[in-house]
């Protein structure tokens, strides 16, 4: 069992892995993890697609912080927490994170993303409606192409990255558990 009291945060585009991993890496380290998107929904009492269309991205990303911060105070000592997809965006929880723990990019091929993501339609931002003669799978790849871009120097301040793409989910996880391991021995 890890001895400081540091948590892993994981972040990433959708579909790099962070609630198929996140739970890994908690069980490999016998602490709590706990999913911010799927905390958000728990307390709003609906899907973040029902958020984003009944009350708007701003108010999501005000209860994404406010969010980050419970899953903080109430991870008492270590534990493994999956930042949403854009949570990173947010000066507030970078610091907050920061302050927090240790913080882990699961990067990916936009390509990939865009196979895993293929069949999911929960995603708001990733919702599109292709132009006439582009196909919704195009679409969709631009989109992500786009987000992503704008995403990744944020992601980039991550303190490890971990390529998921074409690394199993347990794989990945051994790799976080075993830096980890030694980050906290130092």
């Amino acid at each position: 069992m890890v001895k400081r009291n540091r948590k892993l945060f994981l972040i990433g585009f959708p579909g790099s892995g962070k609630t198929t991993i996140g739970p890994l890496v908690a069980r490999r380290l016998k602490v709590a993890f706990a999913d911010i998107d799927t905390m958000i929904e728990k307390k709003a009492g609906c899907s973040i697609s029902e958020i984003f269309a009944a009350k708007g991205e701003k108010y999501f990303r005000h209860l994404e912080q406010e969010t980050v911060k419970e899953a903080i105070e109430s991870t008492i000592g270590h534990g493994v927490i999956a930042l949403g997809g854009g949570a990173f965006e947010n000066p507030s929880i970078r610091d907050m994170v920061a302050h927090n723990g240790h913080v882990v990019y699961l990067s990916c091929d936009i390509t990939e993303i865009c196979r895993r993501l293929e069949q999911k339609t929960d995603r708001p931002l990733l919702q599109v409606n292709p132009k006439p003669g582009t196909t919704l799978r195009t679409a969709r790849l631009r989109r992500i192409a786009k987000l992503f871009t704008a995403r990744k120097l944020n992601y980039n301040r991550a303190d490890w990255t971990i390529s998921t793409t074409r690394r199993s989910p347990l794989e990945a996880a051994n790799m976080i558990v075993a830096r980890f391991l030694k980050e906290s021995k130092a």
